[in-house]
């Protein structure tokens, strides 16, 4: 915060405002409240100085939206910035939690789904992806993703992830 009050940069600023609302993930209450405030004057800053830029219209979308305060301008950001730029991961997969946590699982299905397009390699986003699914009930897609995710990768935290979620399924 220190470095952004004294340069007033752009970057600096979204640097200070992702570090709080990183900070704020660990904590509940007022204090998350508190951090999750910082985390948004920062990125105001932040994208007051650089309104074309994407990268901070995501976190700052995040930051609204985690914050709780103003959830829907940081969905309307988030849309923005997908409109501006499909391609953009941050947003495609904030917007896909932030499905889920509304119980909008059609919707998250298909944020994931476009995640998994542009960047194949990032298996955990199929962990979202078979959690979506089993919450419509289908259980057979969720296992087909958690199982193409045990298959590729040797990351013995994620199989050991995929692992419990398919005894889950299938316990059911």
């Amino acid at each position: 915060l220190r470095k952004a009050e004294a340069t007033n940069v752009a970057e600096d600023w979204k640097m200070a405002g992702v570090r709080f609302l990183g900070i704020s993930r660990f904590f509940q209450g007022e204090d998350k409240v508190a951090l999750s405030d910082r985390a948004t004057e920062c990125l105001i800053k932040a994208n007051s100085l650089a309104p074309n830029d994407i990268d901070i219209k995501t976190q700052l979308g995040s930051s609204y939206v985690e914050g709780g305060k103003e959830p829907m301008k940081g969905i309307f950001l988030l849309r923005e910035v997908v409109a501006q730029d499909s391609t953009n991961l941050d947003a495609q997969l904030n917007l896909g939690f932030f499905s889920m946590q509304s119980g909008q699982y059609d919707k998250a299905i298909n944020r994931f789904k476009t995640v998994m397009r542009l960047k194949p390699e990032m298996l955990e986003v199929r962990l979202y992806l078979s959690e979506a699914l089993q919450a419509i009930g289908d259980s057979q897609g969720a296992l087909r993703e958690l199982n193409y995710v045990k298959k590729n990768t040797s990351d013995s935290e994620l199989i050991s992830e995929t692992d419990l979620r398919i005894r889950q399924i299938e316990s059911n």
